[in-house]
């Protein structure tokens, strides 16, 4: 976070917004409690959802960046995420 301030000011707060999301989350559902769990909404986190790609572009950036066996590493990681998460599309 530090290094984003040097070196960038201007994206400080799109490094900030994913923190602060989680942050403003918890304090709605602590605020709010129910028994059913209806106060927690995925909705609510769709603000944060520009800072998490950012950040995670950012990252996968880097992690290429090393050489092309951790590229290929990133490459098999993600494609063993994405169908992990086919299942979810049936829901």
């Amino acid at each position: 976070m530090a290094a984003v301030r040097r070196r960038a000011p201007a994206l400080l707060p799109v490094a900030l917004l994913p923190g602060l999301g989680i942050l403003g989350y918890l304090y709605f559902t602590v605020s709010y409690p129910t028994s059913d769990g209806d106060v927690l909404k995925a909705s609510y986190m769709l603000t944060t959802a520009p800072g998490w790609a950012l950040g995670f572009g950012l990252a996968c950036d880097r992690i290429a960046a090393r050489g092309p066996r951790w590229g290929l590493a990133l490459a098999a990681v993600l494609a063993v995420i994405a169908l992990l998460s086919l299942p979810f599309l049936v829901y």
